[in-house]
């Protein structure tokens, strides 16, 4: 084959080398034939180890690289699409760099053209998607690690401290014993709720709930202070247990950064679409409205995992939930029940 029948020469490579992508095409014996400007910058990125140029050998270079899992993979994808075996191959792999991983996107296609076999591969960059999923795959294992823990740590402690109680109960009178009890089985049902949370599980069964007195006996569960609770008319359609579980994390949210006398409302939102829990305390800089239901997110003073809890339930009743200024300047929590 003369210089101008040669593989580099041939004109469909030219739009190769016109990609965007960081892309190079391999010949039928795994040689380099062409690349384009994009992956001859990125070799010359000091951060990020080289790639083969042109006339080196593509799989030699991977196969030398016997500790990088990746590059094994490579090399034994590219001998299977340049024997025809597989038509394509696609993976994501890192590429260590100073400052951390970057990630990229591998997409190699075989081509049947005049010389051929080659092989077309394209590398984009996805290091934010990537990380972004790495991010989810490690809150998803520390919540499964929290479910484990409340599921299973959790409940022998609880079994002994109510068979206990249960004992004291045989041999004395007190009427602080039920509220014990109660605290107990508080306990337990916070527990379920959070292992519910933890693992993703959807609201199956619903029940009408009038949200005045509801909230109500919730408020007056906790060490409410010097606050006030004003609950106007709202029904909703919930799960009672979960839905405690958010109001109380809402109300424990607002004694814990709403001042010492904070004014609490629950209301129905104007346009009839779901309710609110808003308060007249400081309220949220409006650059952090989004951030405070990141799980672990705190300001010092809880644990982080309050309001992602919220959003948690919400999301698992079908629900929306943001945060928002109330008419007093404060803290408003909108949880809308009907997208419509």
């Amino acid at each position: 084959m003369d210089d101008q029948d040669s593989p580099s020469e041939i004109p469909f490579f030219d739009a190769i080398r016109a990609l965007p992508t960081i892309a190079c095409v391999v010949g039928p014996e795994g040689e380099i034939l062409v690349t384009n400007d994009a992956w001859r910058r990125f070799e010359g990125d000091e951060d990020s180890p080289a790639p083969p140029s042109e006339g080196e050998h593509y799989l030699e270079a991977c196969q030398r690289m016997a500790d990088d899992p990746y590059a094994t993979e490579l090399a034994e994808a590219f001998e299977r699409l340049l024997a025809g075996e597989i038509e394509d191959y696609r993976t994501t792999y890192p590429s260590p760099t100073a400052d951390g991983d970057r990630w990229f996107d591998l997409l190699a296609f075989r081509l049947d053209v005049e010389g051929g076999p080659y092989v077309l591969a394209q590398h984009v960059d996805a290091t934010a998607q990537t990380q972004a999923e790495l991010d989810t795959q490690e809150q998803v294992e520390r919540l499964e690690a929290l479910a484990r823990v409340l599921s299973h740590d959790l409940r022998t402690p609880l079994s002994v401290a109510s068979g206990y109680c249960r004992l004291l109960g045989d041999e004395v009178e007190s009427e602080h014993l039920d509220k014990v009890e109660e605290a107990l089985e508080r306990i337990s049902t916070i527990a379920e709720n959070a292992v519910l949370i933890a693992r993703g599980t959807e609201v199956s069964e619903t029940e009408e709930i009038d949200l005045e007195p509801f909230a109500k006996r919730i408020w007056g569960s906790l060490d409410t202070a010097d606050a006030t609770l004003t609950v106007e008319g709202v029904t909703v359609e919930g799960d009672p247990g979960l839905l405690s579980e958010l109001l109380e994390n809402l109300f424990r949210n607002v004694l814990d950064h709403a001042g010492e006398k904070p004014e609490v409302v629950v209301a129905r939102v104007t346009d009839g679409s779901g309710f609110y829990v808003a308060d007249d305390g400081p309220g949220i800089p409006p650059d952090v409205r989004e951030e405070v239901f990141d799980i672990g997110y705190t300001t010092g003073t809880g644990t982080g995992f309050g309001l992602d809890i919220v959003e948690r339930i919400a999301a698992a009743h079908g629900w929306t939930v943001r945060a928002t200024e109330s008419e007093e300047g404060g803290a408003r929590f909108e949880l809308r029940t009907d997208d419509d």
